[in-house]
Formats: structure tokens, sequence, C-alpha cells
């Protein structure tokens, strides 16, 4: 989704997963840094200014895009695992398995999502 910050650069915001975490992925063109990417789940204050908190390279930042949009964006985010279990259950998608060799155990592991549902139907545990 396209928004403005109250500075009016135009953002695009777009929910997605970044490292196992419902982010926001925010896309914007700097005079003084050039195109920015700032991936965050934090909506927050700093320094008298509301926005997503994050960062830009190694500088934390403030990005002060309206709330909504921000909350729209982390709404799409939350979305993409739910899609990813209906289709495991409906069966568009099969459970895929990799296989690990390891020293203390081997054996065939299913994908993040997979395991979740496998968890859910009480079929697998987590183990350490």
């Amino acid at each position: 989704m396209k928004t403005t910050t109250k500075s009016g650069i135009e953002v695009e915001l777009t929910g997605e997963e970044w490292c196992g975490q419902h982010t926001v992925k925010a896309e914007f063109s700097h005079s003084k840094l050039g195109s920015v990417i700032l991936r965050s789940n934090v909506w927050g204050s700093m320094n008298g200014s509301e926005g997503i908190i994050g960062f830009a390279g190694q500088q934390r930042v403030c990005l002060t895009v309206p709330k909504v949009d921000f909350e729209a964006a982390m709404r799409e985010a939350r979305l993409i695992g739910e899609r990813e279990i209906e289709a495991i259950k409906s069966g568009a998608v099969k459970i895929a398995l990799s296989y690990h060799d390891g020293e203390i155990i081997s054996g065939y592991f299913p994908q993040v999502r997979a395991c979740e549902l496998l968890k859910a139907l009480g079929v697998a545990k987590d183990f350490s």
C-alpha cells in the first residue's frame, strides 16, 4: 500500500514475514540516503514523533506514516501464515520434508508452517 510521511515522502508499505516475524517492509526514496528499505514490527515514539521505529542502515529512525496504514500492513503480514496453513489443510500444498544429517539427531523435518500444523493436530512435538 502507498502512504505518505508527515514530511511528504511517499512510502510503500508491505506486510511480510522476515526471519520468522511478522513485519512491515517500508520502501522509500530519501534525498540523502537514496533508496531505503526499513523492516520493523514496532510502532512507537522517538524524539517527539510517532511512527514505525526501525533502522535505515546503522541509523535508528522513526518513519512517521499514519498508524492505520502500519496496522493494515501488519494485518497483511499475519495473513501470510494463515493462508499457508489453509493451503496445507486443503491439500493445495503438500507438506515437504527436508533431511537433516546431524551429530545428535538425523531425520526428516517439515518446514516451519507444517510443524505448527502438525503440533496443533497432536501428531508432532518439539524436542531439544
